[in-house]
């Protein structure tokens, strides 16, 4: 994030630490991150309270991140009141936040993003960057709550005032996701000129400033204005700039883009993350009903039942258990390790211990689900996409 690195809220905490740790996961250095979680992991440190509780929201936002919508994360875990540090305080709203919207929960992370913002505006000057991050955030959450949304004009105002605020604070990066939103709004409204031009800007910043998965959907967004505008051969130029691996958020923006280039339809249940304006914008470009669903390992939270294929048997998997976070922290992705020991023990310090845990909690898992669970020599993954339902 922009300069926030600088300050230093707290004498208590290892505070360069924690940032260098929260900026590596903002960027997608997840690997990198968890690995300087493991180190982090000495007993005299452990002790203090507060340390510990850095290391817990570390170890969530990369669950969260790492995980999609099945992050492994206990909110309580995340509760303020376990700290006295306001920009702890701060840091945990602001998480909480990041781990509703994962769930898909944007009414109640909108809040949390809300209640960030003011611990931020309480700290100072030092934390505009983060206030106004915070706010953008609420905004997202509310354009993906669902139920009527405000007319284009009223939220193209909102927008508006985050750009003045983002200019204020000289935060280039969060100017090029308003402007990317800017955009959207503009298209929705059928002008497309300006559409292009703001998804120009918008890319052009989040180059620079931004990490690739908002580069990515700038660039896709540009792409999407271009069609629009029967500019194919520029379409493809913006395209061929988002490079692999393309962020799960990406992914379904750009299949549609790719979609009403060839004039063939698309199905967002084929995808692992689809926002709720991504459909909005589906329903508006392609005008057709979600297919059917792949035959896919089924898995009812709220019974506790697991059933491999149609017709096999049914396993009784509890959501809270290890081997149900398990599948849960690896149904939407890979993950390492490092990454895997941060989200099902947070808590622990010894290694050894911990890497002894996670190979029986994997022989025991796949014992019980038929091998769900493959290891590639440095990564775990499930072998197929588990469709979970509540």
């Amino acid at each position: 994030m922009n300069r926030v690195e600088s300050a230093k809220p707290s004498s208590k905490v290892p505070m360069t630490t924690y940032l260098k740790a929260r900026a590596w996961v903002e960027q997608g250095l997840y690997e990198k991150a968890s690995l300087r979680l493991r180190l982090m992991r000495d007993q005299s440190l452990v002790s203090n309270p507060e340390f510990k509780f850095l290391r817990t929201l570390v170890g969530a936002r990369i669950a969260i991140k790492s995980a999609g919508g099945n992050a492994t994360v206990d909110e309580r875990d995340l509760d303020p009141s376990r700290v006295s540090d306001p920009f702890l305080h701060a840091e945990a709203y602001f998480v909480r936040g990041l781990l509703f919207f994962h769930r898909r929960a944007f009414k109640a992370g909108t809040l949390e993003f809300q209640k960030a913002e003011g611990f931020y505006r309480k700290l100072g000057p030092s934390f505009a960057d983060r206030e106004l991050l915070s706010a953008f955030n609420a905004y997202s959450g509310m354009t993906n709550a669902g139920g009527p949304l405000p007319e284009p004009l009223e939220i193209l105002q909102k927008l508006k005032t985050l750009e003045r605020r983002s200019i204020e604070c000289k935060n280039k990066k969060i100017m090029g996701l308003i402007l990317r939103d800017k955009s959207e709004i503009y298209q929705n409204l059928s002008r497309f000129e300006s559409a292009l031009e703001d998804a120009k800007h918008s890319s052009r910043l989040l180059e620079i400033y931004g990490p690739k998965s908002d580069y990515d959907l700038a660039l896709i967004q540009a792409a999407d204005c271009c069609v629009d505008l029967s500019l194919f051969s520029q379409a493809r130029n913006y395209l061929g700039r988002v490079l692999e691996p393309v962020d799960k958020r990406a992914r379904f923006p750009h299949a549609m883009v790719l979609a009403r280039m060839s004039g063939e339809s698309i199905d967002p249940s084929g995808f692992e993350v689809v926002v709720p304006c991504s459909i909005d914008k589906w329903k508006r470009q392609f005008h057709e009903k979600v297919q059917t669903k792949a035959e896919k390992p089924r898995w009812n939270l709220s019974r506790q039942e697991f059933q491999l294929q149609s017709g096999k048997r049914v396993i009784r998997l509890k959501p809270g258990s290890l081997e149900g976070k398990l599948i849960k922290a690896l149904a939407h992705g890979k993950a390492s390790k490092a990454q895997l020991c941060e989200m099902l023990w947070p808590q622990e310090c010894d290694r050894l211990l911990l890497d002894n845990r996670l190979h029986r909690l994997v022989s025991r898992t796949n014992r019980k689900l038929s091998n769900l669970i493959r290891f590639d020599g440095s990564q775990y993954s499930v072998t197929e996409r588990v469709e979970t339902t509540v």
